[in-house]
């Protein structure tokens, strides 16, 4: 018998009922009961790979990115900025700090991230940010 991706699980495998998608450590997935009494838990899966989207429709008063992490994912929206620059310096700065590893050196659950800068226009076409790394 052919075993069901994760990802497609919409009905709890021990009671039936209804189940959510919830993050959990290391940027993994799992699916989860919605039932009071029933704790049953799916193995945590890596995220299907999103496409970053570079134009949305925005009404905002400044600049803004938003940070996605190493599957496409939205991992931070940032507060409004007066210029472009420091936006854009403030997304590089979050990158990096994000993408680094942590203090006990196991790598960022984030993976290496990448922020698309948001101009302060109704339709709109941002910049896609990313550190880069040094060719050996």
């Amino acid at each position: 018998m052919k075993k069901k991706k994760v990802a497609f699980i919409d009905r709890c495998l021990k009671c039936g009922s209804s189940v959510r998608t919830l993050w959990t450590p290391g940027r993994k997935l799992e699916r989860v009961c919605n039932a009071y009494a029933c704790e049953w838990r799916s193995e945590p899966y890596t995220p299907p790979k999103q496409p970053i989207r570079t134009v949305k429709s925005v009404d905002a008063g400044g600049w803004e990115y938003e940070m996605f992490d190493q599957y496409g994912h939205t991992a931070v929206m940032s507060q409004s900025y007066g210029s472009r620059a420091a936006c854009v310096a403030a997304a590089l700065k979050d990158i990096k700090q994000t993408s680094a590893p942590r203090k006990d050196g196991t790598p960022s659950p984030y993976g290496e991230c990448s922020a698309v800068v948001w101009p302060p226009t109704v339709q709109v076409k941002g910049t896609l940010v990313k550190l880069q790394r040094k060719r050996r």
